[in-house]
């Protein structure tokens, strides 16, 4: 996902396929969210080592375009079945 970016992409995308399989799979768009959260949340604990804020923050931003579409994939299909 470091270098996907929805703004520059043409359909399909790099990640169209993942899309379809995880609306295949039923996913909700409230998902993505939930699995950016326990990725990032995930980074925190002890056994991943002492992760600063800052990198935290890098995984997010780096997250955030992949997740953005998936997410709204999932809208616009539902929208249309």
């Amino acid at each position: 996902m470091l270098n996907f970016d929805s703004a520059l992409s043409v359909e399909p995308t790099i990640l169209s396929v993942t899309a379809d399989t995880h609306r295949d799979m039923g996913l909700r768009p409230a998902d993505f969210g939930t699995f950016q959260k326990a990725f990032l949340d995930t980074l925190c604990q002890p056994e991943f080592g002492q992760n600063s804020v800052e990198t935290i923050e890098a995984w997010e931003t780096i997250l955030a375009p992949g997740i953005n579409y998936l997410s709204n994939k999932a809208t616009d299909s539902r929208k249309t079945r």
